[in-house]
């Protein structure tokens, strides 16, 4: 017995275990999407406390081109 492509999708439409896959990626694209709305959000809201902290824009734009660089030592003892 022969079945097509369509039979087979309309198949998996129909079982329970393809509709919670489903829901379960669904929901797992909406808490993403919740969570980039958040990261945003809290990121414009640091951005716009820290250029606060300068007496001008000029200075903001000074000390953000200043090369910055991570120094990180070991313990020695350890």
């Amino acid at each position: 017995m022969k079945t097509t492509f369509l039979q087979e999708s309309l198949y998996l439409l129909k079982s329970k275990i393809s509709r919670v896959v489903l829901v379960i990626i669904c929901l797992l694209v909406a808490f993403a999407g919740f969570q980039a709305v958040n990261t945003q959000a809290d990121s414009w809201q640091t951005f716009k406390i820290t250029r606060g902290m300068y007496q001008s824009s000029a200075e903001f734009n000074q000390d953000i081109q200043k090369p910055y660089h991570i120094h990180q030592e070991s313990n020695p003892l350890g």
